[in-house]
């Protein structure tokens, strides 16, 4: 596809708000003679395969021979084909994809996904420009280019299909088919930025072929800023008796990072995430007895721990650096039932504990927090002389979270110091109903106190609102 597009754009700029006869304005022209081209291509070579490459391109056709500085340089940077002038190329954008998945076995899957996209961008209004080589080659119009690697892989193994595969007995195949599948998957990002460069980048960076040793340097020009991260994570879910499972989930995360510096080189970080334990119980039992008082109840209880570890070199030459740790351990609890009725009331209960452990270079502390959350739904027949479009849907619901963090310090009497120590407490009742097919009515209620001990400071807030909603459709327009 190509789009051409031809322009232009003329401007007065002042300087004062209002007239003035030492304000005439300034004329500011903007010529627009651009063309852009764009194509994709894909390949099926095997099933379940696809190869696909696009690009995108921006070529200025503005000829800026009337600016001596620029003129000189632009002229040399534009091209030419069969003796046409085809332009400055100003954005180029180039994507290419590998997909491929296979099922060897009835229960084996295996994925493979790879995609790369790199971009650059130039523009010829700049008031600096590059040179080649130091200040012996040519100048050249500053690049600012980019490309982004992602690669995907894993494989599904589903214990079921394995069970019914085989000739084992039917109570170990039951047994075997308690585990739901378990999915594997491996990521690897590479990402890469430089800013101002002369030289274009080779056709093998473009399309994203290469590791990060080969990203990080284009020639003798080192990347701005270079990333590369690796993950892996493996969920499986168990089904127990009785309408429960239980799911656990590992994830490592691993991420380096180079930043250039005033010297040229490139200063290295690096961070690693592990969650583990991931352990999440789920229970859901539905109660056909029309004489029980339940007929839906739920829980979930869950225990997350996330491990960071960060590894920077720092302002200064220290034989550790800069290396921090904080750990995170979280309790989430919910409970929820569904009671019986024409109208059944909701009632949804919820608790999470939240503790938390820093080592950083220069402080080391310690937090706690502990949220409570409360809501009740239920729905109420309006009575008959009113007309009712539906019933009338109200809520209540109540939360509660309160956090201290501590600082280790040998010089206070207990040897931490208290840093935070906050809250916040709130309460909201609303309720809503159709007035007519396109209103809804509704009447919110609610009332927060955030409070912070350290300071003794103490914010409330109550909100009042009644909404009229109105929704129509006019039909298609002609």
């Amino acid at each position: 596809t190509s789009t051409y597009e031809r322009g232009n754009d003329r401007r007065l700029a002042y300087v004062k708000p209002a007239a003035a006869p030492d304000d005439t304005g300034q004329v500011v022209n903007g010529l627009t003679n651009t063309i852009s081209n764009g194509g994709a291509i894909a390949f099926h070579p095997l099933r379940n395969s696809t190869i696909r490459f696009n690009l995108t391109s921006l070529r200025d056709l503005r000829s800026y021979a009337e600016i001596p500085s620029l003129g000189l340089v632009d002229a040399s940077e534009r091209d030419r084909v069969a003796g046409f002038d085809t332009g400055l190329e100003r954005e180029r954008t180039v994507g290419s994809q590998l997909s491929y998945s296979v099922a060897p076995l009835t229960w084996l899957k295996l994925r493979f996904n790879s995609s790369a996209n790199y971009n650059m961008a130039r523009d010829p209004n700049t008031l600096a420009f590059v040179q080649l080589a130091d200040t012996l080659g040519a100048f050249r119009i500053p690049r600012k280019i980019g490309n982004t690697q992602n690669v995907n892989a894993g494989l599904t193994i589903d214990f079921r299909a394995f069970a019914n595969s085989t000739r084992l007995i039917p109570t170990i195949k039951n047994f075997i088919g308690a585990f739901q599948p378990i999915d594997v998957s491996l990521d690897r990002n590479v990402i890469t930025e430089y800013d101002g460069v002369a030289a274009s980048a080779p056709l093998i960076y473009q399309l994203g072929f290469g590791d990060i040793n080969q990203f990080r340097h284009i020639g003798d020009e080192a990347a701005t800023s270079a990333g590369l991260n690796n993950q892996i994570t493996v969920s499986q879910t168990v089904s127990l008796p009785f309408g429960a499972s239980i799911t656990s989930r590992l994830q490592r995360l691993v991420m380096r990072s180079w930043t250039l510096g005033s010297d040229n080189g490139q200063d290295v970080g690096a961070a690693t995430q592990l969650i583990f334990p991931d352990i999440a119980l789920r229970w859901t039992k539905r109660i056909e007895d029309s004489t029980a008082l339940i007929r839906n109840f739920s829980a979930t209880a869950r225990v997350a721990g996330t491990t960071q570890r960060l590894t920077s070199p720092g302002e200064f030459t220290l034989a550790d650096g800069e290396d921090g740790t904080t750990r995170i351990r979280s309790y989430p609890l919910t409970v929820s039932a569904i009671w019986a009725g024409s109208h059944p009331l909701t009632t949804t209960v919820g608790a999470n504990i939240v503790q938390r452990v820093d080592d950083q270079p220069g402080l080391s502390g310690q937090g706690n927090t502990v949220a409570f959350n409360a809501d009740i739904a239920r729905a109420f027949t309006l009575p008959e002389q009113w007309h009712p479009h539906s019933d009338l849907r109200a809520r209540m619901s109540f939360q509660n979270s309160y956090g201290q963090s501590y600082v280790i310090n040998p010089l206070a009497l207990v040897g931490r110091s208290r840093l935070t120590d906050n809250g916040r407490r709130s309460a909201t009742f609303s309720a809503d109903t159709d007035v007519s097919e396109t209103v809804t009515s509704s009447f919110v209620i609610s009332r927060v106190n955030s409070y912070d001990m350290n300071l003794a400071r103490t914010f409330t807030q109550t909100v009042l609102s009644a909404v009229l909603h109105l929704q129509f459709y006019s039909g298609e327009m002609h």
